[in-house]
């Protein structure tokens, strides 16, 4: 995808398959590299799913390794996320977002993690980082809402 004021890419494409077997044969394989940068691959949300009932159950391979952590503190840093999640266990790598121009925290981050199990457990806790209670859920790349 590429922005239509600077022709710049903006870091993500999408791939549309012939077949469903492809689909799951390529997520089956979790390293996928391009010009020696590691993909994050996800599958897209159709636009009819986003909105989904919380309890409806999610549709095959929807399950992740990567939650978005939101409502963090300014102060928040990286070492604050891999803290405060590394106690539900191995944790592959750890963000805070922050605006490219300036350089501030943008409030947000995200967590990755060794096991999609994991993942499914922290979901089930609430959470307060920094002493502000904040909201996690699996990326929204990866599930449906969201």
């Amino acid at each position: 995808m590429r922005n239509l004021d600077t022709g710049n890419s903006r870091g993500f494409g999408f791939v549309t398959f012939a077949d469903a077997a492809s689909v799951d044969k390529l997520m089956e394989t979790n390293e996928h590299v391009i010009d020696g940068k590691k993909l994050d691959i996800k599958l897209a949300v159709p636009r009819d799913e986003i909105g989904r009932a919380p309890d409806a159950p999610e549709p095959k391979n929807r399950r992740t390794c990567k939650i978005f952590v939101g409502g963090i503190t300014l102060e928040t840093s990286k070492a604050d996320l891999e803290e405060y999640f590394g106690k539900y266990g191995p944790i592959v790598e750890a963000s805070v977002m922050v605006d490219r121009v300036s350089g501030r925290p943008r409030g947000f981050g995200f967590v990755v993690f060794q096991s999609e199990d994991i993942v499914d457990a922290l979901l089930l806790d609430k959470h307060e980082i920094c002493g502000r209670k904040v909201p996690s859920q699996k990326n929204a790349c990866a599930r449906a809402i969201a």
